[in-house]
């Protein structure tokens, strides 16, 4: 795979008892319109996402003793000729201050600057979310046969907590994610799960790629 090169920039700061680190992705020396769509999204992904710690976590955090840290950083997990996908992964707490694990995924098209919707991966026609909703309740099947714990609703908790816009790829596929609460309260964690693309070869458009 042809890779982009990719440089980090950090947005960090204190405040009170309670400081931040923000990891966003930046393509180098964009030569194209796309490319630059693209890093102002990051950029102002980053400014947004900082906004909600000032306005959110920031108040929440000085009323506790303590010191308190959020981060988020990013892994560029995919990248091709037309196609880059990044995961993002963040340490944060909910309302009572209690430490939560997040993913969140952006997949992008190099020659638009557009988010690729995961519906513009499949040939037309093809029942995609039903398809990908099988696979991964065969997944979860198999985690339950060798031990791992989710709710005894699970079932009804997956057709109703996916989204679509909720995944990212690998060099190997795709790979869905769940925030944590939504299949299994055992860790604070998202569940994530990969599909590959041989898993779904004949339905794939590959000249996205």
């Amino acid at each position: 795979m042809e890779r982009y090169k990719i440089k980090t920039q950090i947005v960090s700061e204190k405040r009170g008892n309670l400081s931040y680190d923000i990891y966003y992705p930046v393509i180098e020396s964009p030569s194209t319109v796309a490319a630059g769509s693209i890093n102002n999204f990051s950029k102002f992904a980053a400014g947004e996402f900082e906004k909600f710690i000032h306005s959110g976590i920031v108040p929440a955090a000085r009323k506790i003793e303590g010191d308190f840290s959020v981060a988020r950083i990013y892994r560029l997990m995919y990248s091709s000729r037309f196609v880059i996908s990044y995961k993002y992964e963040t340490t944060s707490y909910d309302k009572d201050m209690n430490r939560i694990y997040l993913v969140s995924g952006a997949t992008w098209n190099t020659r638009t600057g557009s988010l690729i919707r995961l519906g513009d991966f499949f040939r037309q026609n093809v029942k995609y979310r039903e398809m990908i909703l099988y696979i991964l309740e065969s997944r979860i099947k198999e985690k339950t046969a060798k031990g791992e714990k989710f709710f005894d609703d699970w079932k009804i908790r997956l057709y109703s907590g996916f989204k679509t816009e909720n995944y990212y790829l690998c060099p190997e596929g795709f790979v869905f994610y769940f925030p944590y609460g939504t299949l299994s309260g055992i860790e604070a964690k998202p569940c994530e799960f990969l599909i590959s693309f041989m898993e779904l070869k004949n339905q794939i458009k590959t000249q996205i790629f």
